[in-house]
């Protein structure tokens, strides 16, 4: 486990990377989640903890802390050297509230 940092946060017992996107609350975090069955495990303990869902894969916690949950696999997708394929993978996560691995392969695949 990492040492406490003031760019660190833990979800479910885990070491994250704190991040700014912008646009973007000041405050907002960002988790990579190997698939989606830990997609829906963060999504799912910060629903029932109060948090609100955003587009794009970001949810607001009770605190007021915006993470974005992100696949692995999303990061794979977009980083392929075919813009086309790059570009209906975004496409369809603008479209999303919790991103949905199969819907962006899909969207990859038929590109």
């Amino acid at each position: 486990m990492l040492p406490p940092h003031p760019g660190r946060a833990t979800l479910t017992g885990r070491w994250r990377e704190a991040c700014s996107p912008a646009p973007a609350p000041v405050r907002a975090r960002a988790t990579r989640a190997p698939d989606q069955e830990e997609v829906d495990e963060y999504w799912n303990k910060l629903i029932s903890a109060g948090a609100t869902p955003l587009q794009c894969g970001w949810i607001t916690d009770q605190f007021g802390i915006t993470w974005q949950i992100v696949p692995r696999r999303f990061i794979e997708l977009i980083s392929d050297k075919n813009p086309k394929k790059v570009q209906s993978v975004m496409e369809a996560m603008m479209k999303m509230v919790k991103l949905d691995v199969a819907a962006l392969q899909r969207a990859y695949d038929d590109a």
